[in-house]
């Protein structure tokens, strides 16, 4: 046999290896984290997979929202259940020709709206620390997938915090690109103008790999004079003691590695979040699930689909701020004025960033930790504003856009993950990434 027929089936050994451990740790703990499971066909993708693929060997999970070639993507909602995409997704398909082997689909909160994970008819995927707890969304089981070891990374999709919730709320690491820096097709949009696909891993190296094969942007640029922005009386404070002493000794970190960290005003992203996201989100979901609908072939009206939604507080938001007529659904002009909103919101920050001098800002990933799914089920009169505090500085930066990377800090004294996000300049990925990668701590 010749050097390199040797070297094949090493690798060939290699990527079958990970892909029969990562069936047999879903078999014994499934945390319904995964929807649909394809173990045969990820078994006969990774029997050709080479030695020289930069990721042979890399067990993936898919957020079923996006699209993979023959298994279902229903977007966990019933209407959805029998559609099967006939191609991968753009970022699918780059991962597998780089020989990542997809194993199945993963959980998530119905029609991506949704912050809490929770999905009362499909399964709530179980919070890797504490089963109580909720797993965060709506990207639920790719998180829970990825720290429970079921797969080496996954894939999630993000217009509202939906990567770095629950990647927050599982101590792992996620990244939200900038917008269009990823191809956008394939997959159940929300809200074109802020839906972006985006890597989550257990490590900020695995994260920063599988973002240069879908972008083939490889360098990790170091900033001449690295100066982080917070805003410790806003979107950088927390009412959690353990939460502020673990961003206190973050701050000190970075100041030691020669990262300045100067404070910053950011209300006005935080207003504008509040004032503007939600409504902009709402009249975008239903003309783009129009056009998604008609795209596939897929024989539903919006409302058809609406009616068979199966968690109660996707069908209130849906009957009330999505489909025309609703008692809160945005008007034409009320959605062009979020829009002209959220652009000089966007301006602000493109100059404050710059004459500031920043290449990221600093931030809780959420105010404090992952809330008990029983309190929101035991009053649900104050479940809302309980939800608020989860998106509340995710959504803010979402709602402009912006690069974000999360990485996990110390657990609390209780063993609850706690987490930063650095958000950065638009365009900046890799940069924000090199300063992650600098910054985590040890």
């Amino acid at each position: 046999m010749s050097a390199a027929a040797g070297s094949s089936d090493d690798a060939r050994s290699r990527s079958t290896r990970a892909v029969v451990a990562a069936i047999d740790r879903i078999g014994r703990d499934a945390a319904r984290a995964f929807v649909y499971l394809e173990p045969a066909a990820a078994r006969a993708q990774a029997v050709h997979i080479d030695d020289a693929a930069p990721l042979a060997g890399c067990v993936l999970g898919v957020k079923d929202n996006i699209h993979v070639a023959g298994m279902p993507c229903t977007s966990g909602t019933p209407a959805l259940r029998r559609f099967i995409p006939p191609r991968d997704a753009s970022v699918v398909a780059r991962l597998r020709s780089a020989g990542a082997v997809v194993l199945g689909k993963t959980q998530m909160h119905e029609l991506a709206y949704g912050v809490t994970g929770i999905h009362p008819v499909w399964g709530t995927p179980r919070n890797s620390a504490d089963a109580a707890l909720v797993p965060g969304g709506s990207s639920s089981g790719s998180a829970v997938a990825v720290a429970l070891g079921l797969c080496d990374a996954a894939l999630g999709t993000d217009a509202g915090g939906s990567l770095a919730i629950p990647a927050a709320f599982n101590g792992i690491c996620s990244l939200r690109p900038t917008q269009w820096r990823y191809p956008q097709d394939g997959q159940l949009p929300m809200a074109p103008s802020r839906d972006t696909i985006g890597p989550m891993a257990r490590s900020l190296a695995m994260v920063a790999r599988l973002d240069a094969i879908i972008t083939a942007e490889t360098a990790l640029p170091w900033p001449a004079r690295p100066r982080v922005g917070v805003d410790p009386q806003g979107i950088s404070a927390s009412d959690a003691p353990e939460v502020r002493h673990r961003l206190q000794q973050w701050r000190q970190h970075a100041e030691a590695t020669g990262v300045e960290v100067v404070s910053v005003d950011l209300d006005f992203a935080l207003q504008a979040a509040e004032r503007h996201s939600y409504a902009h989100c709402a009249y975008e979901n239903y003309f783009c699930l129009l056009e998604y609908l008609d795209r596939y072939a897929i024989d539903l009206s919006v409302e058809q689909l609406a009616e068979q939604i199966a968690s109660p507080d996707v069908r209130q938001a849906f009957a009330d701020t999505v489909l025309r007529g609703g008692e809160r659904a945005p008007s034409e002009a009320a959605y062009l004025q979020h829009m002209r909103q959220r652009r000089r919101c966007m301006q602000r920050m493109r100059a404050l960033l710059a004459e500031r001098g920043l290449q990221a800002l600093a931030y809780p990933t959420t105010a404090g930790f992952a809330p008990r799914i029983d309190a929101l089920d035991a009053a649900p009169e104050a479940a809302d504003q309980v939800v608020r505090r989860v998106y509340r500085n995710a959504d803010a930066i979402s709602h402009l856009s912006m690069p974000v990377v999360t990485l996990p800090l110390r657990p609390s004294s209780a063993g609850l993950p706690i987490s930063l996000s650095l958000a950065g300049p638009w365009g900046e990925d890799r940069q924000l990434l090199a300063l992650a990668l600098r910054l985590q701590p040890a």
